[in-house]
C-alpha cells in the first residue's frame, strides 16, 4: 500500500500571538507525503505566565513520511519565554523520513523594542535524528537575527542520519545587537553518533559578543564507542562573499573552533575567502580520528582568511581533497 498524498497546506499572512507552548505546527507521519509552505506569519509576544512559549513554529517529518517545507518570509519576537534549546523556528527529520526545507528571508527582530528577541534560548534550530531513510536537505539564506541569547543557528545530526545536506548563505546575523550573548556559539553545527553531514557556509556576516564561546563552532562526536561520524565543511566565498566573522568582545574565546572529540571520527574543512575580526583565531583542534584540510598548509590557510590566526592541535593534516558539497536539489 503506498503512503498517503495529504496535499499542500498553506499558512500566510497571519498572526501568532500571546502564544503558549507551540504557535504553528506541521509535520508529515507515518508514510504521508506532506507540502508546508508558511509564509509573511507574524510570531511574537509569548505569554509571561505558566508554561510560556516553548517554540514560534516547529515542522518535522517522522516514521517514513516525506515532508518538503518552505519557511519564508516570517517575522519572529518573543516566542520562547523559558530558557533552553528548544528553537523559536524547528525543523526536524525522525526515524526514516525524508524532509526537504528552505528557510529564507525571515527576520528575528524587536518589533515591540523591549530590548528582546530570543533572550536565552536558540533561533533557528534544525536536528536529524533519523536511523536511516532519505536524504534531509536544507536551505538557511537571507534570514536577519538580532538579539538572540543562545544559537542563532543550531545544526545537529544524530544517530544514523545517512545523508544531510546544509547550505548557510547570506544571512546576516548580530548585525544590530550581536547574538550569542548568554556565552553560547553564534552558529553551532555538529555531526555525531553514525551521521552523515555536508554543510556550506557562504557570504554569512555574524557578530557575537561572548567571553567563553565561539562565533563558529563545527565538531564531531560519536557519542559511544563503536560510532563514525563524518563531516565536511566548506566556509568560503563561492555566494561571491566570504563570510565575516567577528568576535566583538575583544577579551572573548576563539573565533572559530572546528574540532574532532575523539577516535572514528572523520572532518573534512575547506576554509578560505573569509574575514576574521575581533578575535582573529581559527581553532583546529583535533582530539582523535582524521581532520583533514583543504589547504595546502597553516600558513596557506591564513594566508586565505584574511591573515587570521590558525592554531592547529594534534594531527592535522593539511593539502588533502576539497571536502564534499552538499547536493541539495
Amino acid at each position: 500500500m503506498g503512503g498517503i498524498n495529504m496535499g499542500t497546506v498553506t499558512v500566510e499572512d497571519s498572526l501568532f500571538t500571546n502564544l503558549r507552548g507551540i504557535g504553528l505546527q506541521t509535520a508529515a507521519e507515518g508514510t504521508s507525503t506532506l507540502v508546508s509552505v508558511l509564509q509573511r506569519n507574524t510570531f511574537r509576544d509569548a505569554v509571561t505566565t505558566g508554561l510560556g512559549g516553548i517554540n514560534g513554529l516547529v515542522t518535522s517529518a517522522s516514521n517514513s513520511g516525506n515532508h518538503t517545507i518552505t519557511i519564508d518570509s516570517n517575522d519572529f519576537d518573543d516566542v520562547q519565554i523559558a530558557a533552553g534549546n528548544a528553537g523559536s523556528l524547528v525543523v526536524t527529520a525522525f526515524d526514516t523520513s525524508t524532509l526537504n526545507a528552505t528557510i529564507n528571508n525571515n527576520r528575528f527582530i524587536d518589533l515591540d523594542t523591549d530590548g528582546n528577541v530570543v533572550t536565552d534560548a536558540q533561533a533557528i534550530r534544525v536536528v536529524s535524528e533519523q536511523t536511516g531513510g532519505g536524504p534531509v536537505n536544507v536551505t538557511i539564506s537571507n534570514n536577519t537575527l538580532n538579539n538572540i541569547g543562545r544559537q542563532a543557528i543550531f545544526i545537529s545530526t544524530r544517530n544514523q542520519a545517512p545523508d544531510v545536506d546544509i547550505n548557510i548563505s547570506n544571512n546576516i546575523i548580530g548585525n544590530l545587537v550581536p547574538v550569542g550573548f548568554t556565552n553560547r556559539d553564534a552558529i553551532s553545527i555538529s555531526a555525531e553518533d553514525d551521521s552523515n553531514l555536508d554543510v556550506l557556509l557562504t557570504g554569512n556576516n555574524v557578530t557575537s559578543n561572548t567571553t567563553t564561546q565561539e562565533v563558529l563552532n563545527i565538531f564531531t562526536d560519536r557519542v559511544t564507542g563503536g560510532n563514525t561520524p563524518v563531516l565536511n565543511a566548506t566556509i568560503d566565498n563561492s555566494s561571491g562573499t566570504g563570510n565575516t566573522f567577528t568576535n566583538s568582545n575583544g577579551g572573548g574565546a576563539d573565533n572559530v573552533v572546528i574540532e574532532t572529540l575523539d577516535v572514528a571520527e572523520t572532518i573534512c574543512v575547506n576554509m578560505s575567502g573569509n574575514t576574521i575580526a575581533g578575535v582573529n583565531t581559527i581553532d583546529l583542534t583535533h582530539s582523535g580520528g582524521t581532520f583533514n584540510v583543504t589547504q595546502a598548509s597553516e600558513a596557506a590557510m591564513e594566508a586565505a582568511n584574511g591573515g587570521a590566526n590558525v592554531i592547529p592541535t594534534g594531527t592535522v593534516t593539511f593539502n588533502q581533497p576539497a571536502c564534499a558539497l552538499p547536493t541539495i536539489p
